[in-house]
């Protein structure tokens, strides 16, 4: 299938957005502040799993038309067992309530007052968050321009103002572990 650059870009901007997702902008400097001297080899090993193995996971899935015939060299009740895992595993079982809690205790729970009931909050929080992946999700032929057209270019624009923030701030006092 050939792609218009547009889509293209449209395409790789969703791809990121999806690889970048809860905790890949919290975990990567947590590593590294925590690693020492092994900054390098935790390097490597996050850009392994979290860059490279991806990446030629949706590589190998689009060069076999799909994850089902992928897995269907193995054979057909391989293939279905082995589909169902994996998308209970990266939805329900990890990813969803990853998605929803990291932003909530990252960008939520750092400014609720201390006597305010963080379970409700919580509720709340996921309501809301859920509802807007819903309206996402509701139409899968807009999912690609949604993703790629709205979230991501937002993602990027919140990243470098982040990045500006810091730059900015200058000499920061700290301890290292």
């Amino acid at each position: 299938m050939k792609l218009s650059k547009k889509n293209m870009v449209v395409i790789s901007f969703m791809l990121f957005s999806l690889f970048f997702g809860a905790g890949n902008l919290i975990f990567p400097p947590f590593l590294g502040q925590n690693a020492g001297e092994h900054t390098f080899t935790a390097m490597a090993g996050f850009l392994l799993t979290a860059v490279v193995l991806p990446v030629l996971g949706v590589i190998f899935v689009a060069r076999f038309d799909g994850l089902d015939k992928l897995s269907g060299k193995a054979g057909k009740r391989f293939a279905f067992i082995f589909t169902v895992l994996i998308y209970l595993s990266i939805g329900p079982g990890l990813g969803i309530p990853r998605a929803a809690s990291v932003p909530f205790e990252m960008a939520v729970s750092p400014y609720l007052p201390n006597d305010a009931n963080r379970t409700l909050w919580m509720v709340l929080y996921s309501v809301l968050f859920f509802l807007v992946a819903l309206w996402l999700c509701l139409n899968p032929g807009k999912l690609v321009q949604r993703i790629g057209r709205v979230l991501t270019p937002s993602l990027l624009i919140l990243l470098v103002l982040l990045f500006i923030s810091f730059v900015t701030k200058g000499n920061v006092n700290g301890t290292s572990y």
